[in-house]
C-alpha cells in the first residue's frame, strides 16, 4: 500500500470529490494519515479509516473520500476490503464499520466472503415544516444556554452517558469535540436544571436546517427532555423543513421523531468488519 500526504491526499479529494464527505475534517482530525489511508487510486479510489473516531467496542467507522466513478466493481470491493482490514489491523483496531453507501452497492458477496455482517441501520429522517403543536414549557427553575468553554467538559461526559452503547455512536477525542463546538456555537444550546447540572443536549447546522445531536442525561428518563430539546432546535432554526439523522435501533428516538411528524427519507445498513 501506498503512503501518502494528507495534501497530497486532499488534492485528490478535490478534484474526484464524494458527496457529502468532509474529507478535510476526516484527513485531518479523525484519522491519522498516511497510516489510515486506503490508497486505491491506481483503480480511482481513495478511503480512510477513521481511527480517532471509536465505538464503545472498540470499532471505528471507513469512509471513501475520493472517487473518480460511483459504484466499486466487486473485485474491487474484495480488493478494498482486505486493505481496510491491513490497515485497520496495523493500528490495533477491533473491527471497522462499513456504511452501505452507493459506491458499495451490490458488494454484499464480497462483505460476507470478507466476515462482516450488518449492525445498524442509519435513518435520514424530515419533517415538512416543524409545526408539531406548540412549546412544551420547562420545569421551573430550568433553562436553555449557549456553549462556552467552561462547560466543555460536562458536555462531553454527558454525551458519554447519553449514546453510551448505542451503535453508530463514535466519540473522537475530547479536543476535537470541543473544537467542533466552538466553530459551531450559533447552533448549539444546552439544557441546565435549577440546580446548575448539565441535563440536556441540542447542537444544529442552522445554515443547513438540520439537526445535528440531540443527548439527554440518562438519569433523567421519562422528563420529556427529547420534546424539550426538538422544541429548542425549532426555535433555533426558525420554522420550516427540519432533518435529522438517527439510528433505526435507537426506538425510543426513532418514536419521538415520528410522534412528532417526522418522515423516513432514506435508510442505509451498516456493516462489521472483524479485523483479525
Amino acid at each position: 500500500m501506498n503512503e501518502i500526504s494528507i495534501e497530497a491526499a486532499l488534492d485528490y479529494c478535490r478534484r474526484y470529490p464524494v458527496p457529502k464527505v468532509d474529507a478535510e475534517r476526516f484527513l485531518r482530525h479523525l484519522s491519522t494519515p498516511p497510516n489510515a489511508l486506503v490508497d486505491m487510486r491506481d483503480v480511482g479510489w481513495l478511503g480512510v479509516v477513521l481511527n480517532r473516531a471509536l465505538d464503545v467496542n472498540g470499532a471505528t467507522p471507513f469512509e471513501w473520500i475520493g472517487a473518480e466513478t460511483k459504484i466499486l466493481a466487486l473485485d474491487l470491493a474484495a480488493r478494498a476490503l482486505q486493505e481496510i482490514g491491513a490497515r485497520a489491523k496495523a493500528m490495533s483496531i477491533s473491527a471497522v464499520h462499513i456504511l452501505m453507501t452507493p459506491a458499495w452497492a451490490g458488494t454484499e458477496t464480497a462483505l460476507r466472503e470478507a466476515g462482516a455482517s450488518p449492525i445498524y441501520h442509519d435513518l435520514d429522517m424530515s419533517h415538512a415544516d416543524g409545526e408539531w403543536g406548540d412549546d412544551v414549557s420547562l420545569p421551573e427553575g430550568w433553562r436553555w444556554v449557549g456553549f462556552e468553554d467552561s462547560l466543555g467538559q460536562d458536555y462531553v461526559e454527558l454525551l458519554r452517558r447519553s449514546f453510551g452503547d448505542q451503535p453508530g455512536f463514535y466519540m473522537p477525542s475530547e479536543e476535537e469535540v470541543l473544537r467542533g463546538l466552538r466553530e459551531t456555537a450559533a447552533g448549539t444550546r444546552i439544557l441546565i436544571d435549577e440546580n446548575g447540572i448539565m441535563r440536556a443536549i441540542m447542537r444544529c447546522r442552522p445554515e443547513k436546517r438540520y439537526i445535528h445531536a440531540i443527548a439527554r442525561d440518562p438519569d433523567c428518563r421519562g422528563l420529556g427532555l427529547g420534546r424539550l430539546a426538538m422544541d429548542e432546535a425549532r426555535r433555533v432554526l426558525g420554522r420550516g423543513p427540519i432533518a435529522l439523522s438517527t439510528v433505526k435501533e435507537n426506538r425510543a428516538a426513532v418514536r419521538l421523531y415520528q410522534k412528532l411528524g417526522f418522515a423516513t427519507e432514506s435508510e442505509m445498513v451498516t456493516w462489521l468488519l472483524p479485523v483479525s
